[in-house]
């Protein structure tokens, strides 16, 4: 039995052969500029030339930066960076009539835990707005900088996506067809795809907002339980719940990465002391953070 994704995908594709003249599928990747060059020759080969590219190749990001690697950054980076860099190289002699670079709208505005995804896309319109460069043909070159497409598309099936997609913040894709059309036509380098009001935008204050009322609190002869008030009060406050229990495991009680940065926001400046994010996502109870602050209070009175 195959994944629902993946039919979901089949059914696409046999959708589009039916209503399409043609459909051929290559399968590459970007980044390998030598398989590429042999896809390019036989699409040329095939169809006696290229007339177009839509540049929609991109992985998801997602998480705290703190607990990403090396190597997970490089991976959301390649389509974007390296695989942008070898189609320009490959097609500069090409006279197409259209190169499209599918963005997203977190290249301007940014997205809580999507600093690589967002970085990935800021590469991409870069590379737009200095592809004219590469081409020795005129080529009408475009940034769509779409905010979510609804149903299909990176964001819908997304796991890590932390809002449901609705008529407010996505674009359904019967109307992603006809506004990329119309883009297409038109004559402008850049084109944001969005339903919010950018020049009212700003980032949700949920990263930036500190404030405790207990700002740099003296710990009391029971350091111990002191912390642990401390602590009950701030995962009350972070998960908007009146009562935790200690040993209750933070994920588990709606937890995710956004909260998770709001919480050791609010520990560092109640505590004063970093607390990282890999020590939340070890130790996620109340009790076990309060063994490892008290750890830390012990190491700097000693």
């Amino acid at each position: 039995a195959q994944p629902p994704k993946l039919l979901n995908q089949i059914k696409q594709l046999i959708e589009i052969k039916k209503n399409a003249k043609s459909l051929h599928l290559e399968f590459v990747a970007l980044e390998n500029k030598a398989q590429l060059s042999e896809a390019f020759k036989r699409i040329k080969y095939q169809y006696k030339g290229l007339n177009g590219v839509i540049h929609a190749a991109g992985i998801p990001g997602g998480g705290v930066a703190q607990l990403k690697s090396v190597e997970t950054f490089q991976k959301v980076l390649q389509p974007k960076l390296f695989g942008t860099q070898n189609l320009l190289d490959l097609l500069t002699n090409e006279p197409l009539d259209f190169f499209v670079f599918i963005s997203s709208i977190t290249a301007i505005t940014g997205s809580p835990g999507q600093v690589d995804y967002c970085a990935a896309n800021r590469i991409l319109d870069a590379y737009s707005a200095a592809a004219f460069q590469y081409f020795k043909h005129p080529v009408f070159c475009v940034t769509m900088n779409w905010q979510a497409l609804r149903d299909v598309g990176m964001a819908a099936t997304s796991e890590t996506l932390l809002f449901r997609l609705d008529e407010t913040n996505s674009t359904s894709p019967h109307d992603g067809c006809l506004l990329f059309e119309k883009i297409l036509n038109a004559n402008q380098p850049q084109v944001i795809i969005s339903n919010l009001d950018l020049n009212d935008y700003t980032p949700d204050n949920v990263l930036t907002d500190t404030r405790l009322d207990y700002p740099n609190l003296p710990l009391s002869s029971d350091e111990q339980s002191n912390i642990t008030a401390i602590l009950h009060q701030l995962f009350c406050r972070t998960l908007g719940l009146t009562e935790v229990g200690l040993d209750m495991d933070f994920y588990e009680l709606g937890g995710h990465s956004l909260l998770a940065i709001s919480l050791l926001s609010k520990m560092r400046a109640a505590f004063n002391i970093n607390i990282n994010a890999a020590t939340l996502s070890q130790t996620r109870t109340i009790r076990g953070l309060s063994k490892i602050i008290q750890s830390h209070v012990q190491e700097e009175s000693d």
